[in-house]
């Protein structure tokens, strides 16, 4: 199931799991996994489709300013929390996922179709 959260990095989003069942014997054999795997497989996929920093923009309801309460006026610095994501992510600033981190996660093929 995908949802808007699939791959971000939000809590509880970064969860994969993988079922199949054996031509073989005709067992069925699964697994789940967490952890950045999954949300940097799907960021260096988008890289491959060229998706990069430009795209990532918040909705406009977001960026439009309260008229009352304590938030009344404020925008949030998209800036500033573009560039601290991408740092927690080990992202570039351009938005894609360096070499090195795809190598930790084994994933050296994805480096070698990112970084030709």
């Amino acid at each position: 199931m995908n949802g808007p959260m699939v791959g971000s990095g939000f809590p509880g989003s970064s969860r994969f799991a993988m079922a199949a069942k054996s031509p073989q014997t005709g067992i069925w054999g699964e697994a789940a996994c967490g952890g950045n795997f999954g949300p940097e497989l799907k960021r260096g996929i988008n890289n491959l489709l060229r998706i990069t920093v430009k795209d990532d923009v918040l909705p406009k309801k977001i960026l439009t300013a309260l008229g009352e309460g304590a938030a009344a006026g404020s925008v949030p610095d998209v800036k500033l929390l573009r560039d601290e994501y991408y740092s927690i992510r080990g992202l570039t600033p351009g938005g894609i996922v360096r070499p090195e981190k795809l190598l930790e996660l084994g994933l050296p093929e994805l480096k070698e179709r990112l970084y030709r």
